[in-house]
């Protein structure tokens, strides 16, 4: 966790400091904050997590990457059953190959140790510990 966030808080002052927009680095903060909210596995902590998801999805959706905000709206579901209780509902495999086009691509284009692409990844690995397929894919 320490590690993450000291890269995180690297690149978006390496960002400001180059005049470079910072929108994929705070939205990869406020996805890491979401994934941190969750873990306090409150009520409080499930609306902090919710609140910081849809942030991130409502970006992604403003910069035309419904592909990610896909991603988002699967991890704002899962949130939304934790808190209420509910039985996790496994992810379609439309969603996973959508969110597993969308980590090859943020590899390809960005570079495998991008935010961005770090960000996708996390997203692969919840969905598919959430779906009905429990193994684990490794590069």
């Amino acid at each position: 966790g320490k590690q993450a966030a000291s890269q995180v808080i690297s690149a978006i002052q390496e960002s400001v400091m180059s005049g470079e927009d910072i929108d994929n680095h705070l939205m990869f903060a406020y996805g890491a904050l979401a994934e941190f909210s969750e873990t306090d596995k409150t009520r409080d902590g499930y609306e902090m997590a919710l609140h910081y998801y849809e942030k991130v999805r409502d970006w992604n959706k403003s910069v035309g990457d419904e592909m990610c905000a896909k991603g988002v709206e699967a991890a704002m579901d899962r949130v939304k059953s934790k808190r209420d209780g509910r039985v996790v509902k496994p992810t379609s495999d439309e969603v996973l190959k959508e969110i597993r086009a969308h980590y090859e691509k943020c590899a390809r284009e960005m570079g495998e140790s991008s935010a961005e692409t770090l960000q996708a990844g996390i997203n692969v690995s919840r969905l598919l510990h959430n779906s009905a397929i429990h193994g684990l894919e490794c590069e």
